[in-house]
């Protein structure tokens, strides 16, 4: 075991106004976590409130309406449209694979490769996967469809009319509302 780093910090008796000052720090790093936490719930719970308006209180009423877009009296202008959302969940992601591939999308997957080298390694870095192998490297191949890329995707065949295993892909299509324009007098414009 190593010597304390510490160890040269350390009076063999401190100041009793250091150790209330370092007490009183303590209490404020607590209280400063404690708010912090409070802050982050607070947001989740906004934005839950935000998703649930935009994407179902206001597109439900407005389909109801029959309305694409409105305008309030204070210059608030909305629109809802289609948005498709999709990540493929980890534990489908092969099987995923596997019917993007039989049904003719393989492209769409890109593989990545990752190769552990050691600092003074750079030359072998340069060399071909198969000589990486032979060499004794960990190669690791993996699949990956981009995000935009699946939403997309997803999104062009939903438009075709396409069948396709929505929660294999983790996906799902709603319609979402979005203020295309503020009154400047609410933020001071």
């Amino acid at each position: 075991m190593s010597e304390n780093p510490y160890k040269q910090f350390t009076s063999e008796s401190p100041d009793s106004t250091q150790l209330v000052q370092l007490g009183d720090l303590a209490n404020d790093l607590f209280l400063a976590e404690l708010k912090l936490l409070e802050a982050q719930e607070k947001a989740r719970e906004a934005q839950e409130l935000v998703r649930s308006i935009a994407e179902n209180q206001i597109p439900e009423l407005m389909d109801d309406i029959g309305l694409a877009s409105f305008e309030t009296k204070s210059g608030i202008k909305l629109t809802v449209s289609d948005v498709v959302r999709a990540s493929i969940p980890k534990v489908r992601r092969e099987e995923a694979y596997e019917w993007m591939d039989d049904k003719g999308y393989g492209e769409l997957i890109k593989h990545k490769v990752t190769i552990a080298f050691g600092r003074d390694e750079g030359d072998q870095a340069e060399e071909l996967i198969e000589t990486l192998e032979a060499v004794g490297h960990r190669v690791t191949d993996e699949k990956k469809v981009e995000s935009s890329t699946l939403r997309k995707f997803v999104g062009d065949l939903l438009e075709e009319g396409a069948d396709i295993p929505m929660d294999l892909f983790g996906a799902a299509q709603f319609r979402k509302a979005k203020i295309v324009s503020r009154p400047a007098t609410i933020f001071g414009d």
